[in-house]
């Protein structure tokens, strides 16, 4: 069983420092490049301070350099099922999307694998179902286990000797395509073979590989780029409100 040396720091969503003046000429262009400002003709471009700073707050998290989410890909299950099957943890479930619900489990941010390990095979056992857990660590490992009825049944790992001193990542390892492509009713195994397959030096954004593969299995989107963390402070995908998630506590 492969697994991704991530020594025993807590890896969560991470934010810039932004040492900012808010009184500054330069911060000011700052802000406005980002359109926190209110330049309409007629209105001050003048907010407090603590306006502003919540809104530095959230472009921060914009300019972050790498992604790091974990969240559980649930087949086949409703929502309510979901909920009841989380009671003991603090998590966001998603709507039914494509016949699959989304899971954004709190704990499970820190990317210990133990734990994702055990949310995964927890849901796939109570709900007799099959479990897509996917991590991503700062846009350089995409890494998934699929779970069926309790049981580990396939795993990948994109950069698999990511914290060696290697000067030249070696291929991705695991991953069946046949067996996702069974579990998600789609037809085209040489596509997700191909994603899959291809080298850190042709995927180098580990978020874009995510999405390509949930493209071609037909998953949810709101399933690539959130964990926890994010959904929690409401940095939510268009196609998903936050009235739409139901809390498990």
């Amino acid at each position: 069983m492969c697994a991704i040396p991530f020594m025993d720091k807590s890896l969560t969503l991470t934010r810039p420092r932004l040492d900012l003046n808010f009184g500054s000429v330069e911060a000011r262009k700052f802000l406005c490049n980002f359109r926190v400002f209110d330049r309409t003709p007629g209105t001050s471009e003048d907010c407090s301070i603590a306006v502003l700073a919540e809104r530095v707050d959230k472009i921060s998290v914009r300019l972050q350099m790498g992604a790091f989410y974990v969240n559980y890909t649930v087949k086949g299950a409703d929502k309510k099922s979901v909920v009841c099957a989380l009671a003991s943890r603090k998590a966001f479930v998603s709507p039914e999307r494509n016949g699959c619900v989304v899971v954004f489990d709190e704990e499970s941010d820190k990317q210990d694998q133990g734990v994702i390990a055990k949310v995964a095979s927890h849901l796939s056992a109570t709900l007799r179902t099959t479990v897509l857990a996917v991590l991503n660590h700062d846009s350089d490992i995409l890494w998934y286990q699929l779970y069926k009825g309790g049981s580990l049944i396939d795993q990948y790992n994109s950069t698999p000797d990511y914290w060696s001193a290697k000067s030249e990542p070696s291929p991705p390892e695991g991953g069946d395509a046949k067996e996702l492509c069974g579990v998600f009713n789609c037809g085209d195994i040489a596509e997700v073979e191909r994603i899959l397959r291809m080298s850190w030096r042709e995927y180098p954004d580990a978020g874009k590989r995510h999405a390509d593969l949930s493209r071609v299995l037909n998953l949810p989107d709101f399933a690539v780029g959130y964990g926890f963390r994010a959904v929690a402070q409401g940095y939510l995908p268009e196609d998903l409100s936050a009235e739409a998630l139901t809390p498990t506590h």
